[in-house]
Order: C-alpha cells, then structure tokens, then sequence
C-alpha cells in the first residue's frame, strides 16, 4: 500500500491522523466498488454497510485478518435525505463484549467496534469497580455505557417508537427490520451513534443534539437524552 507522506510504517493508516493520511476517509471507509450490495442486510462479505471495514486488511492482507469483516447494516434507500420513525438506516449492535485488538477487530460487524479502532474500549472501563471483560457492571459509570442493552423497566421501557434523534441498534439483523419504527427494550442496544454523529455535528462532542439545551423537568423535543430517559423530561 502506500503510505501518506512522512509515514514510516504500515500502521500509518490507523496511527497517523486522518488529516496526514492519504485519503482519510479510509482510515474508516474501505470502497468495495464491485461488491454486490444488493442484499437488504449488507455486510462485511458484500461490501460491508457505507463501506465500514475492517482497515487491518488493507495494510496486512485479507487473509491474515479475516478481510470479509465489517459492519452488518441496512441502509436506507435516500440515506438522511429524509428521516422518521419508519424511514432510517438500522445499525448492528452486539451487547458482546468484544477487544480492541487487531486480530478480533470488527470480528462482531457492529457500528461501536468502529469507534473502538481509535478510540479504545470506552464500553469495557464502565465504572472503578470493573476489571475488565470480566468486571462488575453495577456501579457508579464513569461515563455513559455504550453497546447495552437499553433496559426492560423504569423510565427506558417507554421507548418503544424508534426515535432518529437517538438511534438504536439491533440484534441479529433481519430483512423484516428495514425502517421498523418497533423499539424493542431489553433487545435493542445502546451504541456510540445513539449520541454522537460520526461525522461531526454543530455541537459540543459531536453529539446529535445541544446538550447545554437538555434541562429537567422541562419538556424538550430536541434533547436525545429524553428519548431513552423518558422521565427525566
């Protein structure tokens, strides 16, 4: 492959920034032109969803890293052209617990394990207590759980409309899944896309909504915190 001016290594691709690196829109992107996405679900094996692969394969060969993984989506036909609650992409999430490492990356071909390629596995340091895969999940979080499940009870069983200020994703795509408006807690999962939009926003974090705006107590359409912790509005 060739490396992006002042690059020395083949880890150029991921350890660079995306600014330096030639193209960086493949630091996440990987264009697979002659793949037949014609398939509802696409995933790794077809080109993978908006071309989300895994970018190990690019630089050590397809066969040293599994090159078929990527991320298992259904895109929609005018893609955030227009959006409601039963016209919107749908992503693949896994509650797994999965690794940051270069052999397993996108092993899952979920959205979160994209976001764990720089920025690490912000899902596994969930409070002081936990000590890895294995560690304790019910303490204090030291920031918000990412790739759970949204909750079968309290104030999160009310979201049952599929809401595209907040999205979610699912379990086990399937083609009956294709801008479903069902929100299904206890199945559904929250992921870093449910807050953040990957390709920036006008606000703090790149969050999908201003937050400074989310105040409780006070109704809000435009909060996405409101639309998981529904009685916090």
């Amino acid at each position: 492959m060739r490396l992006a001016p002042g690059s020395s290594t083949t880890c150029s691709p991921c350890h660079d920034t995306l600014v330096t690196v030639r193209s960086g829109c493949r630091g996440c992107h990987l264009p697979a032109h002659h793949a037949d996405d014609s398939a509802v679900v696409v995933d790794g094996e077809h080109g993978s969803y908006r071309f989300l692969g895994n970018v190990m394969s690019k630089v050590f060969g397809p066969n040293v890293l599994l090159g078929g993984q990527g991320v298992k989506g259904i895109e929609d036909d005018d893609w955030e052209q227009t959006v409601s609650a039963t016209d919107h992409n749908v992503y693949s999430g896994t509650e797994i617990v999965y690794s940051k490492d270069v052999g397993a990356y996108l092993s899952n071909e979920v959205i979160g394990e994209v976001c764990t390629g720089c920025h690490g596995n912000f899902h596994h340091e969930m409070n002081s207590g936990q000590t890895g895969a294995a560690g304790d999940l019910s303490g204090v979080w030291i920031r918000h759980p990412s790739d759970v499940l949204i909750p079968d009870e309290g104030e999160y069983a009310a979201y049952t409309t599929y809401n595209p200020l907040a999205p979610v994703a699912k379990q086990n795509l399937t083609v009956a899944m294709a801008n479903s408006s069902v929100v299904t807690p206890g199945e559904d999962i929250v992921t870093c896309i449910s807050c953040h939009r990957p390709h920036g926003s006008p606000y703090p974090d790149m969050l999908r909504w201003d937050y400074d705006t989310c105040d409780a107590g006070t109704a809000n359409d435009e909060c996405g915190c409101y639309v998981c912790h529904t009685a916090k509005d």
